[in-house]
């Protein structure tokens, strides 16, 4: 929800983006997340590897999505924000 709230900022200034989160805290869920599929990246570049490896149960439905927007790709868009 924040990284496409932020994409869809990123891409039209002028919208209104609305965030609901239902924890008190915003982000608390991702403080907590880990077990492998951590909601940053892996190292590992290979979009079918990581499917395969990472998410045996939805690697097929993965194969798009890390196709369009791949881990090499969330790393250069954390690196351009300065983390």
């Amino acid at each position: 929800g924040f990284f496409a709230a932020i994409h869809c900022a990123a891409a039209n200034p002028a919208a209104q983006i609305t965030l609901l989160e239902a924890q008190r805290a915003f982000l608390k869920k991702v403080k907590i997340s880990g077990g492998g599929r951590c909601n940053v990246t892996h190292n590992l570049f290979d979009s079918k590897a990581l499917a395969r490896g990472f998410y045996p149960r939805g690697a097929k439905e993965l194969l798009g999505p890390f196709a369009a927007f791949n881990p090499e790709d969330t790393v250069r868009w954390f690196e351009s924000r300065g983390v």
